[in-house]
């Protein structure tokens, strides 16, 4: 849990160096319970009203459910595409014709993780 804290104090540091946003899409933390829990954050460098010191305000997002969900579905795509392959080949009396159903398999796969 310390790392992940020093990664916290790390960006909070970056952001009042750089005086620049920073928005983490996925950052994962260890919760209270020893959850782990995907946050997206965003930090903006701010100046307080009553105070001279620079700070940052910072925003998460609780989206462990959304990230959830999502490797839910690409599982179940994965599974999707395996069967259709599978009974492609299963299927085939052509030798090309099963061995061209697993390269598009692969192929689909493949464009679907670079995505």
């Amino acid at each position: 849990e310390s790392d992940e804290g020093d990664a916290f104090t790390d960006d909070d540091r970056r952001v009042i160096e750089t005086g620049k946003p920073l928005h983490r899409t996925e950052e994962t933390l260890t919760d209270a319970a020893g959850n782990e829990r995907v946050l997206e954050t965003w930090k903006i460098p701010f100046t307080p009203v009553d105070s001279d010191e620079d700070a940052v305000l910072g925003v998460a997002n609780d989206i462990t459910d959304l990230t959830d969900a999502r490797d839910a579905l690409d599982r179940q795509r994965r599974l999707t595409n395996l069967y259709a392959v599978s009974s492609r080949v299963f299927k085939s009396t052509d030798p090309e014709d099963a061995f061209d159903a697993c390269v598009k398999a692969v192929a689909d796969v493949v464009t679907a993780d670079e995505l």
